[in-house]
């Protein structure tokens, strides 16, 4: 589920909850995952934004298998910049994720921010006028 809004003309914020299952998982891990997202986009320039996202799988005792927590997940902080233009939007990131799926991400992300176990990403999306 996600929810989304365009506060003004340069700010816009996204908020979400996931739920991720895998069925067949080693015995120090969970089969299932919730994990709440944060996003946004500052637009600073007609063609340039600033984009940001957090990703925090939730620790919820209730559907968890372990007796312990030994190797939890650990949240995924990114951060970076977007260039539009007519037919295209470029965005180079860098982040605590390494996984291309954001289930892999949820289950089994150990890159923590503050030991600056760090990513870079880069999308091309192809904007179509319709």
């Amino acid at each position: 589920m996600i929810i989304g809004r365009k506060f003004t003309d340069w700010l816009s914020l996204q908020a979400g909850v996931s739920f991720t299952h895998y069925n067949s998982v080693g015995t120090a891990y969970d089969h299932d995952k919730i994990g709440v997202h944060f996003n946004g986009r500052i637009k600073v320039s007609p063609q340039g934004s600033i984009i940001f996202n957090y990703d925090a799988p939730l620790k919820i005792k209730e559907i968890t298998e372990q007796i312990s927590w030994t190797n939890p997940p650990k949240p995924n902080l990114a951060f970076g910049y977007e260039i539009s233009t007519s037919t295209h939007a470029f965005q180079i990131y860098m982040g605590t994720a390494d996984g291309l799926l954001p289930q892999d991400n949820m289950m089994w992300n150990q890159n923590d921010f503050t030991k600056h176990q760090l990513f870079i990403g880069f999308n091309i999306t192809r904007l179509w006028g319709f």
